[in-house]
């Protein structure tokens, strides 16, 4: 009996074991069938670098660079000399994605900004005080890419590199304070058409010979601090999109002055320290009913003419330092025109 039951467990074991086996097998081919859901990478935003860029980054400072949506668009190199000058431009080049550039000092020759002039992106370039010459002038007129030009305090171009300039017919903005540049040479610019902002501070123009002026679309001229005479207004009072005139020590006067009667397009004049300009002008000045911002400090106005600046609705900004107003007279106006924002007297 022993042996007929051992034999009988022993044949449910292996049946059961069969069995286990089979199931096994099943799931195992069941869960291999089955597609599972994988695991999807998390995903690390990243920024994008433009080539070069990393590089630069760790080599100035951060003040020097300015990015958009993760790319270098500017470089100021201004404070940089020798081999690490001569180090960020090389990786300057690099930057597929800049578009201004800023250098400054004698140290900066043609030979030293060449490489600069090979960057397609470039619509932007700053030159304060270098020493370049009018060959530079005439390889970036060739590029045909120019929007901004900054030639502050450069006495190395001559009349050849200024008729370079006015090749570059994508120009808005020019800067020339502290050239050599006459009124002849400003005949250079009159194929400007896309130019807005010209700034002649410190230039030898005189106005004698500016009939190009009358033409051209700037916006905001600025002629201070050069002997611009009542000669040049007639020109300056046809330029049709005028609205920013800057003529700070120049030597106009009121008869000059007189020329602006119904410009009034112009947002702001600044006629501070033009001696010439007297009560006489007043009314003039007080038709200009667009103006924002008014400059007659120095000038040859008196107290009892201010009172007629009221009629100035759009007036924000009014300096009549230097004229000897009393305080009481000042704040007579400041009541009368609620719309200042700065007053100073």
């Amino acid at each position: 009996m022993k042996n007929v039951a051992l034999l009988t467990l022993t044949r449910a074991i292996l049946v059961s074991s069969l069995l286990g086996s089979l199931v096994g097998c099943n799931r195992s081919e069941s869960i291999s069938s089955t597609p599972q859901p994988t695991s999807t990478p998390t995903v690390v935003p990243t920024k994008t670098v433009t080539t070069g860029a990393a590089n630069i980054q760790d080599k100035l400072p951060e003040t020097a660079i300015k990015s958009k949506n993760d790319k270098i668009v500017s470089l100021d190199l201004r404070s940089l000399v020798g081999d690490e000058l001569s180090q960020a431009i090389s990786l300057a080049t690099k930057i597929d994605s800049l578009e201004e550039v800023s250098l400054s000092g004698e140290a900066i020759t043609d030979a030293v900004i060449e490489p600069i002039l090979e960057i397609e992106s470039l619509v932007r370039l700053r030159l304060p005080q270098t020493r370049i010459t009018d060959t530079t002038l005439e390889r970036l007129a060739k590029t045909g890419r120019l929007k901004l030009l900054d030639l502050t305090d450069v006495t190395t171009i001559g009349q050849q590199g200024i008729a370079s300039v006015g090749k570059m017919t994508k120009l808005v903005e020019l800067n020339l304070m502290n050239t050599a540049v006459t009124d002849e040479w400003i005949g250079s610019l009159s194929q400007l058409k896309t130019l807005k902002k010209l700034r002649l501070r410190g230039t030898k123009v005189t106005g004698e010979n500016v009939t190009s002026l009358a033409s051209m679309p700037i916006v905001d001229l600025e002629l201070s601090e050069t002997s611009f005479g009542n000669a040049g207004m007639d020109a300056i009072a046809k330029m049709p999109q005028l609205e920013k005139l800057n003529l700070w020590l120049t030597k106009i006067d009121d008869e000059g002055l007189a020329k602006l009667k119904g410009k009034t397009s112009l947002t702001l004049l600044n006629l501070d320290n033009v001696a010439g300009v007297t009560d006489e002008s007043m009314p003039l000045i007080a038709e200009l009913q667009n103006l924002d911002l008014l400059h007659l400090g120095g000038t040859g106005i008196t107290e009892s003419a201010i009172p007629q600046l009221q009629s100035l609705p759009k007036l924000k900004t009014l300096f009549i330092t230097r004229l000897g107003v009393s305080e009481a007279a000042a704040e007579s106006l400041r009541k009368e025109m609620p719309s200042l924002e700065r007053f100073e007297y």
